[in-house]
């Protein structure tokens, strides 16, 4: 799409629009005054902050304006006013976008599948691009990572909104304006993980059904094939009621009950296709079959009966050739898309993953070896694996044991009876998290062999996750010492000689910041791929992204398509989360939009040489000192005894647990001092994003590219971003997180003696990255080469700047507050941080 063309859309149809419902929401009665004054203190507050102003001045200068005196419960209602309707701008912000998502995205471009497949077959890669989709696999994975700031009901009224603005019915915007002016985003209790899975299957069943099959009906429709080309094209997986990594609340039990919740969803969807099919095959003979299937539907959905998935496809498959042969082909097409969708979704619509600690494992082995397995009592791995080959497990009775040693015996002997009502794709991978030995791996196998699996074969897939830049540095050599493990290896001759392994952005971006962790993960993949080769074995790669740059997210597809020859690119795995589910999959047209670009990066980066991304010597140089350079850089700052402080004082990184968006607590270990360590990655890159300092997404960056700058000079620097498409990926990724960033917001911290010098330093790197990012790339302002990107983080950044303001003020009133002991007031101004954050999280989309 023409960028000019572009750009005119989204000033037409977001930003015109917007300005259109945001004056008539905010002129609603229910709104009073207040709407009103919100616009005069955005007006303060932008001059206030321009002018370097801190929070309070800026307040002070507000009410001195109003010519009125309003101080102590007056203003705090006031500050709750201009957070509720703030946070419901951003709402209408958002639905309004959603509406446009046609006309300011480029659907029918060169990255997608449609432009894909003509342009190759057209080339006369035909067989190829056959071959290719029938050899890929691009596997979506919804977390339940409280990154989802917006409640169930009110995501219901941006889907509905966005409806009735693309309709421009204006009598349902205007009812919508008013019910979600009366709708809370707050909730009292966190969510259960039950709760959690019933949020993600909403999406499952009114987005991801319908954009998957699309998605193959595209396909189909191009290629010369008869029926699916691959199933497997798009696979769907599910962390909630699995994921017990750092999460109490999730337990054997919770993990059937969401098994459960999948079986019959799909099966819902299956029974209202067989339903709808009814109504038009009504031909003698055909139509009692169709009857036959219905009622079979139905028993599965009112009693705990086993949908047998094979021989549904025979009877629905019988009833098409019948109707081929004896009745025309009358809406056959519509029973063979309901094969279709029995193919590719099973009885389990979703697959359940387990993930938990390495370190919990541990402990849960050594309790069951009743004392025979201590830990601490090898040198290294190698012995640890030679005393573990040599060991059995004794034959358990749960009853012995408590918490979570039973747990994760029940846990482990539960997945056999999802895999016997589910299909085996129902759950069939545990996921074990900061993997840093092949005996975790080993450990877990001989858990299985202990639980009801015995010694034959175990269908699951085993995954390591490799998360801190130590242990992505050493993930080579941790596999080939499993590669070498034969009870193992017999295992993976099991599983099609194929190995699943994870990484992690996030914590990888926590331990060693935002370049470090990226091009970690790189060279870790060029390491995997090539031992795994080594020993016959295919390797998969599992990607844990979030939402930020800081946390894997941005522009993902350009990542993929940017993956260099040597890498394994068989499939595509990725997690998405909280608000990336909503923001980049929230309605079909988007969904479909983003799972064509992840495959059409693929399908490029297969097909296309000039995708690969290849590092000649003196690139790769640069990359590595890039690396090296930026990790010191960064751990010199996180090592600082002010670092945690700062963001304690500075951020609402206190504040985090206590937004009840998610089950799973804000840190691993909840006793003791706040340690980095045990912080979670979301709060982490959560509060600094909304204190608009944003650190994790840029800090290291600038200093390191001044560097290279000085030590390969201009030429070399400039040749890597023009010829690598994965180091101008970084560059774009990390130029949206500066464009998000605000050090005038806090430029009050200068006078605070204690924490100037932190302030500073940040201050100072933030101009740095700047200034040689936007050298890199040739550029005169940020994100100038995505300019629909820029214009939407702009206005989103400018309506939220009361939020801002109000909250830094909430957090200073609450550290004088506590200071003085008056918890009554601290109280209350706690609320008002913890409130402010839905609104600046919301309006960022991908900042958690």
């Amino acid at each position: 799409m023409n960028v000019k063309y572009q750009v005119e859309n989204f000033e037409k149809s977001v930003s015109r629009k917007f300005e259109i419902y945001n004056s008539i929401f905010t002129g609603l009665l229910i709104n009073g005054q207040s709407g009103n004054l919100l616009q005069q203190f955005s007006k303060t507050a932008e001059s206030g902050l321009e002018k370097s102003q801190s929070p309070k001045e800026i307040i002070d200068t507000f009410i001195k304006e109003l010519n009125q005196p309003i101080s102590g419960e007056k203003l705090y209602e006031l500050l709750h006013d201009f957070i509720r309707i703030t946070e419901r701008q951003v709402v209408i912000f958002d639905a309004v976008e959603d509406s446009a998502f046609d006309l300011i995205n480029d659907l029918n471009g060169s990255n997608s599948l449609v432009f894909v497949l003509k342009d190759y077959i057209n080339k006369g890669y035909e067989s190829d691009i056959i071959q290719a989709l029938a050899n890929l696999k691009i596997r979506l994975v919804l977390t339940a990572h409280p990154t989802q700031f917006y409640p169930g009901t009110i995501l219901a009224i941006i889907n509905d909104l966005e409806i009735a603005i693309r309709n421009n019915d204006i009598e349902t915007v205007g009812k919508l304006l008013q019910q979600l002016a009366f709708t809370s985003f707050y909730k009292e209790t966190k969510p259960s993980p039950v709760d959690e899975a019933n949020s993600l299957i909403w999406y499952l069943e009114n987005v991801f059904y319908s954009a998957v099959l699309s998605i193959h009906k595209t396909v189909f429709a191009i290629l010369p094939t008869n029926g699916l080309v691959n199933e497997d094209l798009i696979e769907l997986g599910f962390w909630p009621g699995g994921d017990r990594d750092g999460n109490p609340n999730v337990t054997s039990e919770v993990t059937l009950i969401v098994a459960e919740l999948l079986r019959k969803s799909i099966i819902r969807k299956y029974y209202a296709e067989i339903r709808r099919i009814k109504r038009h095959i009504t031909f003698n003979g055909v139509f009692d079959d169709i009857q036959q299937i219905e009622k079979q539907l139905q028993g599965c959905l009112s009693n705990d009966c086993v949908l047998n998935t094979d021989e549904l496809i025979n009877s629905l498959t019988a009833i098409k050739n019948r109707i081929d042969k004896e009745f025309i082909g009358l809406y056959a097409d519509e029973v063979q898309s309901l094969i279709n969708s029995v193919m590719i979704f099973g009885s389990h619509f979703a697959s359940i993953d387990i993930r938990q600690d390495s370190r919990v494992l541990r402990d849960v082995f050594s309790k069951l070896s009743e004392g025979k397995y201590e830990d601490n009592a090898f040198d290294n791995d190698l012995s640890r694996l030679q005393w573990l080959e040599n060991f059995n497990l004794p034959v358990l009775n749960l009853d012995n044991y408590a918490d979570i040693t039973h747990d994760t015996c029940a846990t482990i002997q539960s997945i056999k009876l999802i895999q016997q009502k589910n299909g085996e794709k129902g759950c069939n991978r545990f996921i074990i998290s900061n993997c840093g030995r092949a005996s975790d791996i080993i450990m877990l196998y001989k858990l299985f062999q202990a639980n009801d699996w015995g010694n034959g074969v175990i269908p699951m897939d085993f995954i390591p996750l490799f998360e801190t830049i130590d242990d992505l540095e050493n993930c080579d050599a941790t596999m080939e010492q499993l590669y070498k493990n034969q009870p193992y290896i017999n295992h993976l001759k099991h599983r099609n000689n194929k190995q699943t392994i994870m990484l992690g952005f996030s914590d990888g971006t926590k331990d060693g910041g935002y370049f470090a962790a990226n091009w970690s993960i790189y060279r870790a993949k060029e390491k995997l791929s090539k031992i795994s080769e080594k020993y016959g074995i295919q390797v998969v790669f599992f990607d844990g992204r979030g939402g930020p740059a800081a946390r894997g997210g941005g522009k993902t597809h350009q990542y993929y398509a940017a993956q260099a020859k040597d890498v394994a690119n068989k499939e595509i795995q990725l997690t998405i989360q909280g608000q990336t589910i909503s923001s980049n999959y929230g309605t079909q047209v988007s969904a479909q939009y983003n799972m064509e670009q992840l495959l059409s990066a693929a399908i490029k980066n297969k097909l296309d040489p000039s995708f690969h991304a290849e590092f000649p010597d003196i690139h790769r140089k640069i990359m590595d000192e890039l690396m090296e350079q930026s990790k010191a850089f960064y751990c010199e700052l996180k090592n600082r005894e002010d670092f945690i402080p700062y963001m304690q004082k500075y951020s609402p990184l206190n504040f985090f647990g206590k937004t009840n968006i998610g089950s799973r607590p804000d840190k691993r270990n909840q006793g003791g001092k706040l340690q980095l360590d045990n912080l979670r990655a979301i709060p982490f890159v959560g509060s600094w994003s909304q204190n608009k300092q944003n650190v994790p997404g840029f800090y290291g960056f600038g200093f390191a590219l001044k560097q290279v700058y000085k030590k390969y000079g201009e030429s070399n620097v400039d040749d890597l971003y023009w010829c690598s498409r994965f180091f101008r990926t970084l560059v774009e990724n990390s130029q949206m997180v500066l464009e998000k960033t605000n050090f005038e917001l806090t430029s009050f911290v200068e006078k605070d003696e204690y924490f100037r010098g932190i302030w500073k330093t940040l201050n100072v790197e933030y101009k740095t990255s700047i200034e040689y990012l936007l050298k890199t790339s040739r550029s005169k302002f940020l994100m100038e080469k995505n300019p629909k990107d820029m214009l939407s983080v702009q206005l989103r950044e400018r309506i939220i700047t009361p939020l801002l303001v109000i909250q830094q003020y909430a957090l200073m009133e609450y550290n004088t507050a506590t200071e003085i002991g008056d918890s009554q007031k601290a109280d209350s101004f706690a609320n008002i941080v913890v409130q402010c954050s839905f609104g600046i999280i919301n309006a960022a989309r991908n900042s958690a």
